[in-house]
């Protein structure tokens, strides 16, 4: 029975951390691919907690800022200043997130480092998500 117990603990909190960093990655890849620029006096890079925020537009054309931060834990996103909320999921926290401006003359990236850890379980397990995307219009 400990041992079913044990394994299940595990499986929920992998399934947990994997969740969350597949979840913050995706949006955050959709958000920089949606964007015309990066902020560079706005955003953090190169160290945590990092900031990204990104210029670009809505469907009707208006102007649409969005912002990722951590706080608390979370990774929050904000859109023309207006909280939107955590998109990690519950029961993980950001431990770290680094950003990193990638630009050459060809194109412009964003490189994501974002390691999450486990807070249900006793041994706080922590894994590494790491992913660059590329901004519209970039390549």
């Amino acid at each position: 029975f400990i041992v079913v117990v044990s394994t299940f603990d595990e499986t929920r909190t992998n399934k947990d951390l994997l969740e969350g960093g597949n979840t913050s990655l995706e949006r955050i890849g959709r958000e920089i691919r949606l964007a015309n620029s990066v902020t560079a006096g706005s955003s953090t890079f190169g160290s945590h907690p990092g900031v990204l925020v990104l210029d670009g537009g809505d469907a009707s054309g208006a102007p649409r800022i969005i912002k990722f931060i951590v706080e608390n834990g979370d990774l929050n996103i904000y859109e023309n200043d207006i909280l939107i909320g955590p998109i990690t999921g519950q029961n993980v926290q950001v431990s770290s997130l680094v950003f990193r401006n990638v630009s050459t003359s060809l194109s412009d990236s964003v490189k994501i480092e974002l390691t999450l850890q486990d807070l249900r379980g006793k041994a706080r397990k922590t894994k590494n998500f790491y992913s660059t995307v590329t901004l519209r219009g970039g390549y």
